[in-house]
């Protein structure tokens, strides 16, 4: 491994063997002098914490604040290397687990582990993510294979967990947001003030949604004003609100947004504007795709 970014999943068998690795890397990065942010659940930090031991090198977090979403997790890793560079660490360590079990948003962490390789390409960062193989499907590692580039642990039980079929390409990709299958309950064309959008949106939904409403006002605020200063000085809205939540979509006729992984890149990584990634941020899910001619869409849900 001799780029800056190491991004290898350590395969284990259980919660013991977990332990027993976890703290093999732990000791290490103690004596190395990196520092690590550890986020697992309970059982195993806690267990990782007794026999290690806690000292300033390590940071021991929850793994519901990592888990919760992919924009969640880039968050939390982009803060804690800003952090930690900023404290003099020359090397920085990051051991979490996330759940696979085969469902649709299996795809949404794959996507995650690709954006890691691209935006940390250049990093001095280890990325460890740990795979219980007595739970992980056998597809989920298979696309795991293609999103980094070592498999560490207990390899050789890899082949229990049955042949592997490769990893379909699409699982890699951003997952799409379905629209609802009905006329939009407010429609805005050519909208050139956030101001306005955020008033339409707020007379369209009513009330009944309190801080759901607040945070779509605020993501319909950072998208349209994207849209006015990079795609085309205009853009047009749509809106659907449901007793689970709201959704938006925004367009534009601009030049379009090359970079598809740009939701879940940091403002500074490389150096750009935050209005995407707080719209990230704020909606459950974003979803940011090309208007057909031109242009770019974006799709927000607010659960």
């Amino acid at each position: 491994m001799s780029s800056p970014l190491q991004h290898v999943a350590l395969v284990y068998e259980g919660a013991d063997a977990a332990v027993e690795h976890v703290t093999e890397l732990v000791e290490r990065d103690r004596a190395g002098d990196v520092a690590a942010l550890v986020c697992l659940p309970n059982v195993i930090a806690t267990a990782v914490a007794r026999r290690a031991g806690v000292h300033d090198g390590v940071t021991f977090l929850p793994a519901e604040r990592r888990d919760a979403r992919p924009v969640d997790a880039m968050h939390l890793l982009w803060r804690f290397l800003q952090d930690a560079f900023a404290q003099g660490a020359r090397r920085v360590h990051t051991i979490g687990a996330i759940e696979l079990d085969g469902s649709a948003a299996d795809g949404d962490w794959h996507w995650y582990e690709r954006v890691v390789n691209d935006v940390y390409a250049d990093t001095p960062l280890t990325a460890t993510c740990l795979v219980d193989l007595q739970r992980v499907p056998r597809a989920a590692i298979d696309c795991l294979q293609a999103t980094h580039e070592a498999f560490v642990g207990d390899t050789g039980s890899l082949d229990a967990v049955g042949a592997s079929s490769g990893c379909d390409e699409s699982s890699l990709l951003p997952r799409r947001i379905e629209l609802p299958e009905r006329t939009a309950d407010m429609v805005l064309l050519g909208i050139d003030r956030p101001a306005a959008a955020r008033r339409a949106l707020r007379d369209a939904v009513g009330g009944g949604h309190g801080e759901r409403l607040s945070r779509a006002e605020l993501v319909v605020s950072e998208l349209v004003t994207n849209s006015i200063l990079h795609g085309g000085g205009h853009a047009d809205v749509r809106c659907w609100a449901d007793a689970d939540g709201i959704t938006v979509e925004i367009a534009d006729d601009g030049p379009g947004i090359a970079d598809l992984m740009a939701p879940l890149r940091p403002p500074s990584v490389p150096e750009r504007g935050a209005g995407l990634w707080t719209a990230s941020l704020e909606a459950t899910r974003l979803h940011v795709g090309r208007r057909v001619p031109h242009g770019t869409v974006v799709t927000a849900r607010i659960d």
